[in-house]
């Protein structure tokens, strides 16, 4: 995963802001629209096997207490969060914003 990569050679690259989305979708676009769905089947596949990997390497106190990864710390300003939380942020939430999109776009092409 980019968080625990980030962490272990201690270098933080910030790819975009939460209010620079549009940016990061487009990236998203231009880098995974060529592919094809088996192509994206085997690549989100791997992402998952990457994060179960993961989170098999870390602790208890690791995953669910603050303050464990400098990464975590360092990227919210104000807030506080656990390994888990960002994991769950940015793997399972996302569909919510995904979703309505889709709707959208079914409506307009359908």
């Amino acid at each position: 995963m980019v968080f625990e990569k980030i962490d272990i050679c201690g270098i933080i690259t910030i790819i975009t802001k939460w209010n620079q989305l549009g940016e990061l979708y487009q990236w998203f676009t231009d880098t995974y629209a060529p592919l094809s769905l088996n192509e994206l089947k085997v690549k989100l596949n791997e992402n998952i096997d990457s994060i179960y990997e993961m989170i098999d390497t870390l602790s208890e106190e690791e995953l669910f207490k603050p303050h464990m990864r400098k990464w975590a710390d360092e990227t919210t300003k104000t807030a506080v969060w656990e390994v888990y939380k960002f994991i769950h942020v940015n793997t399972a939430s996302p569909f919510g914003t995904f979703r309505t999109k889709i709707r959208k776009w079914k409506k307009i092409v359908l």
